[in-house]
């Protein structure tokens, strides 16, 4: 018997890859049904993706994570996160293979020296797909550099604005920082594109920093409750005290 996740043909926003167990057979070789097989080509691999993937994906993409395009055109994305994060990385990576996206492989522990320090991080990293193109043609330009998407409104649900919370978020002295931008060096024009869309569509607070190449999104003390009433329930408990939520808190 082998595992083969198949995707609902119905739409992205359909509840996801529909997992079946199957005999061996000729089906196998359909290379268009081939999901999760490792060796399974790019441009086989189909979808469409569902909702709870697309949001994951866009905040991971806001935060740390990166998309890599293969010269086939295939696309998949990395994820990486220091040892202290452990827990939350582990999290994504369970998230992704339990849906098929990536393999039963452990996430890859590494180090590396940052002068006198030592930096532990753990990664692991989805499967090409060439289905998702347009994700990365979104928050791509064609120098390779990230860019804001001018719809971000529309894929910032409160599912991907809480994992670009726990990806690169803060909490300090009431408010949350949203400084996964350092570094990067947004344009004032994205940056702002990422504040329309929290203003519009959530109602917060917000504002940024924008100063010798380093930018941070800032949501401010007043509209803390309606973010933990928004991003709280999506959250890995290890990750609640980026919205000042910490273990003497818990309900």
């Amino acid at each position: 018997m082998h595992l083969i996740a198949l995707h609902d043909r119905s739409g992205w926003l359909s509840i996801g890859p529909k997992f079946s167990y199957m005999k061996f057979t000729s089906l196998c070789k359909t290379a268009a049904l081939a999901f999760i097989i490792p060796n399974t080509r790019a441009n086989k691999r189909i979808g469409p993706h569902n909702e709870d993937i697309i949001s994951v994906l866009v905040g991971s993409l806001l935060g740390d994570a990166n998309a890599e395009r293969s010269m086939n055109g295939g696309v998949r994305f990395k994820f990486r996160q220091s040892i202290k994060h452990k827990d939350y990385l582990f999290w994504l990576y369970k998230f992704f293979t339990g849906r098929g996206y990536s393999s039963n492989n452990l996430p890859l522990c590494y180090t590396q020296k940052y002068g006198d320090k030592l930096y532990i991080a753990y990664s692991f990293n989805t499967y090409y797909y060439t289905s998702f193109m347009w994700l990365y043609k979104l928050f791509y330009n064609n120098k390779k550099k990230k860019v804001i998407p001018k719809n971000i409104s529309d894929y910032l649900t409160p599912l991907a604005l809480a994992v670009w919370i726990m990806d690169d978020g803060t909490y300090l002295f009431g408010r949350v920082d949203l400084n996964g931008a350092w570094g990067t060096s947004y344009s004032v024009q994205d940056l702002n594109k990422l504040i329309n869309a929290l203003r519009t569509r959530y109602g917060l607070n917000c504002y940024f920093y924008h100063k010798k190449g380093r930018s941070s999104v800032v949501i401010s003390k007043d509209s803390l409750e309606l973010l933990r009433t928004i991003v709280r329930p999506y959250m890995h408990a290890s990750m609640l005290h980026k919205i000042g939520i910490f273990p003497s808190d818990y309900n």
